[in-house]
């Protein structure tokens, strides 16, 4: 289905904003005079017991300032001392207070030195505005509308990460980081992209070979052009609504059921990286067609550190098959499996754990196979699981739902639980599921337009969100 609608979402918003002010303030020698005479006599009545030569609570001593020259040299312990104020937070309420008109003097005095400090202090450097190179561009659209493909092929050489050395929640780096540098190009043709749509030309590297430059990332009109035509073949892309995972919230009639888009993904939660001890792939699937072609029930794609669950034949072994990356190579196994069992029409719950000892399959609660596979599994890739197909090959024919993804090898009796359909089993070592959505066709209680707008309001707040 191929979305033409003249009022298709733009979501390509260039905003330059350019903002001047001028901070006239005074010289420190206009008030220098006042120190002594004005908030010093109340600061040794009230502050200097705690925050003098004595004590220094919160390591704030305020007798190492002899003049607003000196106390300017730190804004940060003026604003501090501004917002206490403020909120009568200082003095603490069971000493003595100063009077209302004594706070007023030193609100007043301590605000005019907060800005003569801001205007004495060393300016920022200037930042310049600049636009996305080809890469940020995709990634960025890619993450707008959560598509399942790339947005186009680019031939760039990107540094790319091998082993996920950036995991701030272990609070240092791993002693080896290993990342590649290679031509992009073959990978992405390779893998599922939006069809028909062409990346802008190729951004002109700075002296340094970096093409991220802000000096060197300009906008002219014609490169705007470029841009815009860019962002309609992306919504107009034959294959848009197949990989984008909110059309139904972006593009879909109200009025209709939602597009039906496959399976789904199940990203992982970012403690698979340092608290796995395991694996454990768990799925409800009811297989309405069964052939010797692999079925992808969950798969994640990372070379040798792939993991997966699937069923299918190899080496005329027609079964359940688990595979996960062990000890640096990719390690698989398959458990003899009747098709007529499970092409009876019925849903079946099958299972793969890996403990680091064992690799074991389970069929509706019964171990089914076990292969002896002594290793440590690789746990750093935080690609997404994918449910249903893998780049939409190996297409799982049939339905599949609650799936989950556990970061340990759980027990038989633990898989057995499961099978008789308990949702609490093991919910500590979760780290990610997925179940199907009931298909009912909507009941529009607002009209159209409403949702029109709220749609396209929400939109703009996810594509203007905060970095943080």
């Amino acid at each position: 289905m191929k979305y033409n609608s003249p009022a298709a979402i733009s979501f390509m918003l260039f905003l330059f904003i350019a903002c001047s002010s001028s901070v006239m303030a005074q010289e420190p020698s206009a008030y220098a005079n006042d120190f002594d005479k004005g908030i010093v006599p109340i600061l040794k009545e009230y502050c200097y017991d705690c925050h003098g030569i004595k004590k220094s609570k919160g390591k704030v001593k305020l007798t190492d300032y002899q003049s607003w020259a000196d106390l300017e040299k730190n804004p940060e312990l003026i604003e501090k001392m501004i917002e206490v104020l403020n909120k009568n937070e200082m003095p603490p309420e069971e000493e003595n207070q100063p009077s209302a008109n004594q706070r007023k003097v030193m609100l007043i005095e301590l605000e005019n030195a907060f800005k003569n400090a801001m205007a004495h202090s060393t300016p920022a450097a200037p930042l310049s505005l600049r636009r996305m190179n080809r890469f940020e561009y995709g990634n960025a659209v890619r993450d707008l509308f959560d598509l399942k493909s790339w947005v186009y092929s680019i031939n760039d050489r990107i540094i790319r990460d091998h082993n996920n050395y950036f995991r701030p929640e272990t609070g240092k780096m791993p002693k080896v980081a290993r990342v590649g540098n290679r031509i992009m190009g073959l990978q992405q043709m390779l893998e599922n992209r939006l069809l028909g749509v062409m990346a802008f030309p190729k951004d002109p590297p700075a002296e340094n070979g970096f093409n991220n430059r802000g000096d060197h990332l300009s906008m002219t009109p014609t490169l705007m052009e470029a841009f815009l035509e860019l962002s309609r073949s992306v919504v107009n892309a034959e294959n848009f609504d197949k990989n984008c995972q909110v059309w139904n919230d972006l593009f879909q009639d109200p009025s209709q059921k939602p597009l039906t888009q496959g399976f789904g993904f199940i990203n992982a939660d970012k403690s698979v990286a340092t608290h796995s001890t395991g694996l454990t792939i768990s799925a409800w699937i009811r297989p309405t067609k069964v052939t010797k072609n692999w079925q992808t029930i969950v798969r994640r794609e990372d070379s040798w550190r792939r993991q997966l669950l699937a069923i299918g034949d190899t080496d005329g072994t027609w079964g359940i098959w688990m595979g996960a990356g062990i000890e640096g190579q990719y390690v698989e196994f398959g458990a003899p499996v009747k098709p007529s069992v499970l092409g009876d029409g019925k849903w079946h719950h099958v299972a793969g754990t890996f403990d680091g000892k064992e690799m074991n399959l389970y069929l509706d609660g019964k171990q089914v196979g076990s292969k002896a596979i002594v290793g440590k599994l690789y746990t750093q890739s935080m690609e997404p699981m994918e449910i249903g197909s893998y780049h939409q090959k190996e297409v799982f024919h049939g339905d599949l739902n609650d799936v989950r993804l556990f970061r340990s090898g759980l027990s038989k009796p633990q898989i057995e639980e499961i099978a008789k359909g308990k949702q609490d089993v093991a919910k500590e070592e979760m780290v990610g599921s997925w179940k199907r959505k009931n298909d009912v066709k909507p009941e529009l209680n607002q009209p159209i337009e409403v949702i029109a707008h709220k749609r396209i309001r929400e939109f703009l707040l996810r594509a203007f969100r905060s970095p943080a």
